[in-house]
């Protein structure tokens, strides 16, 4: 093969490399875009439902606020993550919904508080919504970072133990945006537990815990848009 030629193949082979990289370069989430209850960082999902949890209602008594607050979308949603059941040894998958903020946040409560099936396929036109919980546990969970890598999404959190017995339940509304068509596969990674919680007397949560308190993956299809 003459030099020349072969070092056009190369270059086209390095271009082509190169071009996969970038196409493959991580997409990083700011937690600051995401809505969730109770994890730092984030935006607090109450601001979704201010008709509920707003500064107007903070005047009104303890009994009308808790009145609202109970027949808010929210707490429907917490009311299904409590302790789960002892004969399930894994929680729900995760799942998308179609929207953000509020919509997604109403879209999440028919699936998780009513039964409704989450969808499978989504448009390429379509604002996708990942939506992240953990059943009721002596720890916090917090999400520590989230990335789109390719059409893979990569959501990882951390337990972080209460000083205290009370029990903690979360969940999040992580916006992706628009996906590129195809078979999108979202992952939920556990990062190492802190070894100053050994301090405490804490030992880790066992996976057998994780599986049972941590929604798991899941997949989902971005379909080519046939609409006219």
């Amino acid at each position: 093969m003459r030099p020349a030629i072969a070092q056009a193949i190369a270059l086209a082979i390095l271009a082509s490399h190169s071009a996969t990289a970038a196409a493959e370069k991580a997409i990083e989430i700011p937690l600051k875009d995401v809505w969730a209850y109770q994890m730092p960082g984030t935006r607090d999902v109450r601001e979704l439902e201010a008709e509920r949890f707003g500064d107007a209602v903070k005047k009104l008594s303890s009994e009308d606020q808790l009145a609202l607050s109970s027949e808010s979308l929210i707490s429907q949603i917490l009311h299904q993550l409590g302790s789960p059941p002892k004969n399930k040894p894994k929680a729900r998958p995760a799942f998308a919904v179609a929207g953000t903020g509020r919509q997604s946040l109403q879209a999440a409560c028919q699936v998780l508080a009513h039964g409704a099936k989450p969808p499978k396929s989504f448009s390429p036109n379509d604002d996708i919504t990942v939506v992240f919980f953990s059943c009721e546990h002596g720890a916090y969970v917090h999400l520590h970072d989230i990335r789109i890598v390719g059409s893979t999404v990569e959501i990882s959190y951390q337990f972080v133990p209460h000083r205290t017995k009370e029990l903690t339940r979360h969940f999040a509304i992580i916006p992706l945006g628009r996906m590129p068509s195809g078979m999108g596969t979202v992952n939920i990674l556990r990062m190492p537990f802190d070894k100053k919680f050994a301090s405490w007397g804490i030992k880790p949560i066992t996976e057998e815990e994780e599986d049972r308190l941590i929604s798991r993956p899941f997949e989902f299809v971005v379909e080519r848009d046939r609409r006219p």
